[in-house]
């Protein structure tokens, strides 16, 4: 019986010393070193639109890592535990302002690394407005563009094509502000005289763009006149009846006025479009030679 006892005895003794032995090196090997993330791509401050924005990182730990999490609007989101993670955030359901984008990691032992940077979506459309030309405007040789633009982010480029949207070729601003004014003298001569449609591009710092027209009645044509009949005609000699002379103008667009002269007299004209006609009357008490002289101003 008494060695029975001392054997139990002996064996606790070991067992002990045994386990104090594990539990000195265990509370001396404790892990307090954190994990480390990086929130990669975006950078703190990019700007983006309404667009869906993809999140990368990197995480990594001293033994191992147990979890990495992403916060954008809501709660935390459980990305498994891989060291190069990203996400892809759908941002149709937010508005335009500054939003965080945060990371976490954690280890075995509960260690704890975090990381965040801070965007901007932005939404909102640039706006352009154009002071000069007008729109319908007659126009000829070199006039002056003048425009703003604006956008809650920043304005970056401001674009012309003058071949219907095909091609934006002419760069009438290349930048940034929220603000920005320019003008620019443009030449009408490259365009045919006609009809013209000038397309603007205004974009903004994220790419977003916004399409405006603006059409201008180019008339670099020198307006002519042709006379079509003379009743009577030339060189007659007019006694008490009426000379009714008609012609047409040729030029690209209908003229603004028309003036027709009698020696000193001026006398009413009819003008529809580019025919035109007028009657002249004369006096038996002043015969004399007159000659006719006519004036025609374009648009």
């Amino acid at each position: 019986m008494r060695k029975i006892i001392f054997i139990t005895f002996v064996s606790f003794l070991t067992f002990l010393v045994l386990n104090s032995c594990n539990l000195f090196v265990g509370v001396g090997d404790k892990d307090t070193q954190p994990p480390t993330i990086e929130i990669t791509s975006p950078k703190d401050g990019d700007v983006f639109g309404a667009e869906t924005i993809n999140i990368k990182g990197i995480a990594g730990d001293d033994e191992k890592l147990s979890k990495v999490y992403l916060k954008t609007t809501g709660d935390w989101i459980d990305l498994g535990n891989e060291e190069n993670w990203s996400y892809k955030w759908d941002t149709s359901q937010v508005g335009s302002g500054k939003y965080k984008i945060q990371a976490r990691a954690v280890d075995l032992v509960g260690n704890e690394a975090t990381n965040e940077v801070e965007i901007y979506i932005d939404k909102s459309l640039p706006t352009l407005s154009i002071s000069s030309p007008t729109n319908n405007q007659y126009v000829k040789g070199v006039i002056q563009i003048s425009l703003t633009a604006s956008d809650d982010e920043s304005v970056s480029n401001i674009l012309l094509s003058t071949n219907a949207g095909t091609t934006f070729d002419i760069v009438l601003f290349s930048g940034g502000g929220k603000n920005v004014t320019i003008s620019t003298n443009f030449d009408t001569t490259k365009l045919p005289d006609g009809d013209n449609i000038l397309y603007f591009k205004v974009i903004d710092s994220t790419g977003k763009e916004r399409n405006y027209q603006l059409t201008l009645k180019v008339d670099n044509q020198t307006p002519s006149v042709t006379i079509l009949s003379h009743t009577p005609n030339d060189g007659y000699i007019i006694l008490s009846e009426d000379t009714i002379i008609s012609g047409v103008v040729n030029d690209v667009y209908p003229p603004k006025s028309f003036t027709l002269v009698v020696g000193t007299n001026t006398n009413a004209v009819g003008l529809s479009g580019f025919s035109w006609q007028s009657a002249l009357s004369f006096t038996l008490a002043d015969p004399t030679t007159n000659t006719i002289a006519i004036t025609v101003v374009d648009q």
